[in-house]
């Protein structure tokens, strides 16, 4: 047992080879086999009949549901290899009822073991991070868990050794396997569909998170682009040469240019930036990234990017202080008025489209202080093109790779990493211990969930 491990018991739910639900109280000490010997007795189907599937692997009896990263209310699926009826020895509850019904006041309060983050021989490395919207209300550490792109089901196998890029993950059914749903799948049962859930916290099986794929851990030692710092956490942009911020730059980098109004609007993405140097296709495509900014920041993001939709257009703001209303009007004329309705917004304001100042017959006539055009006011965030020739993840990844050697945790022979994929086999065939790169242990299931690539 490590050091400073959690013993404490908590539910986890099984689905049998038929579909159907179990809630089984467990400790995080038990291995697989106790699992396997606890449904037995619930299907009187014998332990060496069936395998259990967890995040897109079968699992060996041997390990613990501690080593597999297992928490309260993840779900664990049976499959089964005979073609034999299932008996069973007692009535399966069905935990979906039985999670639905709960509320916010009489459910049990989800067990978290601590230890993963609190023992110093089994700490958990992320290189997976997500915008959990509750309880974190913020950035937390990802896992990584694969079902089946068709029906969506969990029970699915990967076929080889998994993604190695976030390019296996975010694009749609790249990497293949095998459904193994109860009743057959309603597709082909063929393509993976990879998604997160937030490791701060246990979580319900239809609960989801958003990846921040932009977010890395600073494996490679890149400094950022702007204070030139090594941060745990470093923002990649997308551009070839993968210019890096730190997050705290990053979020200064979003907050000037928001309050300068020169964020872009593009096609299929929306209201976004470029990476700081404005390399073409370097994007924030996945504008969960800008939740960084904070609740006000990211408030007033949503309302400049609505704004800039309307202005493209062909409409107009309401010029009118604490107002700011997009409006579309039905016709070109100089007089626009800010509607006033109940629950829909807007001041009732009547003004000059030309010169956006109150209503007038006549000429325009040119403001004594006029204010500067959007896009235009304040100072522009700058970075240097020597620190951007030192903040390129790319670059530094190369140099990473070709400094570093570890030795085989079993062997000590020393390996080479050459891609991004963490799981590691000693190339010696007298060896071929398989082994985490980052965590230099027997590769598991954890290190599977936090940073199988990176």
């Amino acid at each position: 047992m490590a050091a400073g491990m959690n013993t404490d018991s908590f539910e986890v739910n099984v689905k049998d080879f038929q579909g159907r639900s179990v809630v089984i109280r467990v400790d995080p000490t038990w291995d697989v086999s106790r699992i396997k010997r606890e449904i037995s007795n619930q299907t009187r189907v014998t332990p060496n009949d069936f395998r259990i599937v967890f995040a897109g692997q079968t699992l060996a009896d041997n390990q613990t549901l501690w080593d597999i990263g297992v928490q309260g209310y993840s779900t664990l699926h049976c499959i089964r290899f005979r073609g034999f009826d299932v008996k069973m020895a007692t009535p399966l509850k069905d935990v979906a009822s039985q999670l639905s019904q709960m509320t916010t006041t009489d459910a049990p309060t989800p067990h978290v073991d601590r230890s993963l983050s609190d023992a110093p021989q089994a700490q958990v490395h992320h290189s997976f991070y997500v915008y959990c919207k509750k309880p974190c209300d913020g950035m937390a550490p990802g896992k990584l868990r694969v079902r089946c792109a068709d029906c969506k089901d969990a029970s699915f196998l990967l076929l080889g050794e998994g993604p190695g890029s976030w390019d296996d993950i975010l694009t749609g059914r790249k990497l293949h396997g095998q459904c193994n749903r109860a009743g057959g799948c309603t597709g082909t049962g063929r393509d993976a569909e990879f998604f997160f859930k937030c490791s701060a916290h246990a979580t319900l099986e239809t609960e989801e998170c958003v990846a921040l794929h932009m977010i890395r851990s600073n494996s490679v030692m890149v400094e950022c682009a702007s204070c030139l710092s090594v941060s745990d956490l470093v923002m990649v942009f997308a551009c070839p040469e993968r210019h890096c911020l730190c997050v705290d730059c990053f979020t200064q980098y979003c907050q000037v240019e928001l309050t300068s109004r020169r964020f872009i609007e593009k096609r299929g993405v929306g209201y976004t930036l470029r990476c700081p140097a404005g390399c073409e296709g370097s994007e924030v495509t996945e504008s969960h990234h800008f939740r960084l900014l904070g609740k006000d920041l990211y408030n007033r993001y949503q309302r400049f990017g609505t704004e800039e939709f309307v202005l493209q257009m062909g409409g107009v703001l309401c010029p009118n202080a604490g107002c700011g209303m997009g409006l579309l009007p039905d016709d070109t004329g100089r007089r626009v008025q800010c509607p006033r309705e109940i629950g829909m917004g807007g001041c009732g304001f009547v003004f000059c489209r030309a010169c956006k100042s109150e209503f007038h017959e006549g000429a325009c006539r040119q403001p004594s202080n006029p204010e500067p055009a959007n896009g235009t006011e304040g100072a522009a965030f700058q970075v240097s093109a020597e620190n951007l020739e030192r903040a390129g993840w790319i670059q530094a990844n190369e140099r990473f790779i070709q400094t570093s050697t570890k030795a085989c945790p079993r062997c000590k022979v020393p390996v080479e990493k050459s891609g991004g994929c963490m799981h590691m086999t000693c190339g010696m065939a007298a060896c071929r211990y398989e082994w985490c790169w980052i965590c230099l242990v027997e590769w598991n299931r954890q290190c599977q969930a936090t940073h199988w690539f990176g």
